[in-house]
């Protein structure tokens, strides 16, 4: 029987984490990974961040583990269809 994991991603006005979260709610040790974003990011930069961030995270992805799904925060509305973030803090 393989893990089940959701990657967690919360993009924030002052940083963007992702890591994987058991169906318990808790963090996997050495998946949590942080990238600056900041009111003055452009768009390029918040993008790099979130790339960055989640690539680091699926990196770390327990053998035989299984993501079933992903969450994202933010402070935000979030757009999943047209793909945009709307943070009013960035």
């Amino acid at each position: 029987m393989s893990v089940e994991l959701a990657l967690a991603v919360d993009v924030g006005g002052t940083k963007l984490e992702s890591a994987f979260a058991t169906t318990d709610g808790e963090l996997v040790d050495g998946s949590r990974h942080r990238r600056p974003t900041g009111r003055t990011a452009s768009r390029d930069e918040l993008e790099t961040a979130l790339l960055d961030g989640i690539t680091a995270t699926l990196r770390t992805l327990p053998h035989g583990a299984r993501i079933i799904g992903t969450g994202i925060g933010a402070a935000g509305p979030l757009d999943l269809v047209a793909g945009t973030v709307s943070p009013l803090n960035l």
